[in-house]
């Protein structure tokens, strides 16, 4: 199954942010190939009247800091893409725990975050739309057990890509931001136990 961020998602949800008006965008990511890959699904995104304006992957906390800062003014929203296991700072080899890293944007970046993982919210952050790990799992299993079926010179099944996603919300951090979005997202965090 390929993971495919919601990408045509986040777009509508762009719409919350500035009541209907274009939303600059900013990207921010560690270094890692999860970032990569993201990084390549946003840009080659046809976000329609929204821009993306910046894209930064950055290898330490103290550059993280430092970016997201930077952003006030520049953009409206910052998509925070994967950053797992940050240093502290160049050529550290302390790590800074991730939900002190989301705490952190969460509290000091002016443009609207978005992570692009659910985790984001678990641990602290206001908004997290990710593909939906349950519906990979499914599709994933599926196919499989079909391969396994099939005769033994059969090609395993080709990667798919499932559109289903996870919404998880944390309402009080929105309402600092004066983000007021639509029942139907709240209601599909709610059932999937991802409200805050």
């Amino acid at each position: 199954v390929a993971e495919s961020l919601p990408l045509a998602t986040m777009r509508d949800l762009l719409r919350y942010v500035k009541q209907g008006q274009p939303v600059k965008i900013a990207v921010v990511g560690d270094m890692g190939p999860t970032s990569k890959g993201q990084f390549q699904q946003v840009l080659a995104f046809n976000w329609g009247v929204h821009s993306v304006v910046s894209t930064q992957a950055l290898s330490d906390f103290s550059a993280w800091q430092a970016a997201i800062k930077a952003l006030d003014g520049k953009a409206d929203v910052v998509l925070v893409l994967s950053h797992g296991s940050l240093p502290t700072g160049p050529r550290a080899a302390k790590t800074v725990p991730q939900g002190d890293v989301v705490r952190w944007i969460e509290a000091n970046s002016k443009p609207l975050p978005i992570g692009t993982d659910i985790e984001f919210v678990q641990k602290g952050g206001g908004l997290g739309v990710a593909p939906s790990a349950q519906y990979m799992g499914e599709v994933a299993t599926t196919d499989a057990l079909a391969w396994l079926k099939g005769k033994p010179a059969d090609l395993p099944p080709l990667a798919k890509q499932d559109t289903r996603y996870s919404m998880a919300v944390r309402v009080s951090a929105l309402q600092l931001r004066n983000i007021d979005l639509p029942s139907i997202y709240i209601e599909a965090a709610r059932l999937e136990k991802l409200y805050y």
